[in-house]
Formats: C-alpha cells, sequence, structure tokens
C-alpha cells in the first residue's frame, strides 16, 4: 500500500466508512489475480459504494488514463457481491486519484487530484474542530500530520 492509499483510506475511515485494501479479484486458473482494487469505501448509513484508484506514478497522462480505465473495467456485481449485494446503490462511484494534474470526470470514473483531497481533509477538520484540545485519534497518523502541519502554520504566522 502507498501513501496516497492510506491518506485516502484514512479519510474515508475518519468519516464513519468501511474500508476494503488492495482487494484482489479475477483468480487466474494457474495462480494469482487478473486484477487488484486499490481501496474500496463503504458507507453503511448511506450505503455509498466508491471504488478508487491511485497513481502517484510519472506515467504522462494518457497512460494514466488508459491504466484507470482498465482498473476500472471491474463488474460492479463483483464488487458488490463483497458487500452483500444487501440494498446496496445502482452504481459505483469510480475516482482515480493522482499527484500532479488536472481534475477531469469521463464516461466511467472521474480523475480527482491529491490537492482536492487534501483540502477536502483540512476543511473536514475544520468542520469537525480539531485542534489540540480535539485531537485527531493517533489511528490516523497522515491526517493527524495534516492537522499538526496546519495548526504550526497558523501559530507561526501570528
Amino acid at each position: 500500500m502507498n501513501f496516497l492509499e492510506e491518506l485516502i483510506s484514512e479519510y474515508y475511515s475518519i468519516q464513519g466508512y468501511l474500508i476494503i485494501q488492495n482487494i484482489r479479484i479475477n483468480p487466474r486458473k494457474n495462480g494469482g489475480h487478473k486484477n487488484e482494487i486499490d481501496i474500496l469505501v463503504f458507507h453503511p448509513c448511506t450505503k455509498q459504494i466508491i471504488h478508487i484508484e491511485t497513481s502517484s506514478d510519472n506515467k504522462n497522462r494518457k497512460d494514466k488514463i488508459k491504466n484507470f480505465k482498465h482498473k476500472f473495467k471491474i463488474d460492479e456485481q463483483k464488487i458488490k457481491k463483497l458487500f452483500g449485494n444487501t440494498h446496496l446503490p445502482n452504481s459505483i462511484k469510480r475516482e482515480g486519484i493522482i499527484l500532479h494534474g488536472s481534475p477531469k470526470k469521463y464516461k466511467d470514473f472521474e480523475l480527482i487530484s491529491v490537492q482536492k483531497y487534501i483540502n477536502d481533509i483540512i476543511k473536514y477538520l475544520e468542520d469537525e474542530k480539531y485542534s489540540t484540545k480535539k485531537m485527531v485519534p493517533e489511528k490516523y497518523p497522515l491526517i493527524r500530520m495534516i492537522l499538526f502541519t496546519k495548526l504550526y502554520h497558523e501559530t507561526k504566522d501570528k
């Protein structure tokens, strides 16, 4: 698991989503698997499922898009079976997370920048009023680091 997968997983987990990471599916006859899903998140109240793939490499955009399209071809029914198929939404949201580049919506998925996620995390921390008095739980070290960095810069600027 890379740091992007961990950061995204922490962000959804702290909001109450259930997380499954590095899921191998479509076994080959001679061993191994044809596909691996980086992250699946599921919210037990809303029943929302999000399939997330991350890319932290330096491939050009065209190659990244081709790679994401391949990863997102996994049959939704196989994904739903992982959650027991009980009263799940008709569609699964799919997000491709990239370090560099601009966001864009494609037919089957949305390309999202890490910067957007970091901004969302900071907004979540502000909305939930996390501070030195209400600290992010230790089981979320990357989000906790973002909070410490934010608080440090706020006090440094004063």
